[in-house]
């Protein structure tokens, strides 16, 4: 009778006399290293591993093992306490109204500082003069409607962007311009509050001492 294989041979066949040849089969614990490789290969590890850190730690970004940032800077998230508002007047006479609202906006929402928070409100308290002077593009003061219900079936009115500057309230489609910019809810109304508009060029704001703002300056494309 044949003794079983031992697990540590593999039987690969016969010889011509009969025997059964067997080659050593590798241990599962893999091929021991050296003490000497296995202490270089530790010591070369640990050093590349400080070296990307460092690395890391200079650009400001994720390390790839710990996963969190090494001299990185933190989002800074303004307190309203620390807003500090300013007062600025803009001159509507000739600008494009389309142009003039989204820089007002622009203004009110605050994103033209570094520091802008979404949820704070920290944009500046704009007065706008001379608004039944703006300018409209193309076929926009015939074309343009402003539609409202009465309530009523069929009761669907409307007036033209013409119509409202030649009204008593020409002021209103400015506001209508730059509300339509900013985002519905709380904030977008304490937002709006800040905007001051006024038709004619007179502004009773003066003790606030405004920064003139000439947006027709921005761009040659901003007045008509």
């Amino acid at each position: 009778m044949r003794p079983p294989a031992s697990a540590s041979t593999t039987t690969i066949g016969t010889t011509s006399t009969g025997s059964t040849a067997r080659i050593p089969r590798p241990s599962k614990e893999g091929i021991a290293l050296p003490p000497l490789k296995l202490a270089v290969s530790q010591a070369f590890f640990a050093l590349t591993l400080c070296m990307s850190w460092a690395y890391c730690a200079l650009l400001g970004v994720k390390t790839p093992l710990t996963g969190f940032a090494m001299g990185a800077m933190k989002t800074y998230n303004a307190k309203p306490s620390e807003v500090e508002k300013k007062w600025v007047v803009i001159d509507a006479d000739g600008v494009v109204l389309g142009r003039l609202a989204s820089i007002v906006a622009m203004r009110l929402r605050g994103k033209h500082l570094t520091t802008f928070t979404p949820h704070v409100d920290m944009g500046d308290n704009v007065i706008i003069i001379n608004a039944e002077k703006v300018k409209l593009t193309g076929n926009k003061l015939r074309d343009k409607i402003f539609y409202w219900h009465t309530g009523y079936p069929g009761g669907i009115k409307g007036r033209s962007i013409g119509q409202l500057l030649a009204g008593r309230y020409p002021e209103r489609v400015v506001e209508k311009a730059v509300e339509r910019m900013i985002p519905r809810g709380p904030l977008g109304r304490s937002q709006m509050k800040n905007l001051k508009v006024y038709a004619g060029a007179a502004h009773p704001h003066e003790a606030q001492t405004p920064q003139v703002l000439d947006v027709a300056s921005m761009n040659p494309k901003n007045k008509r």
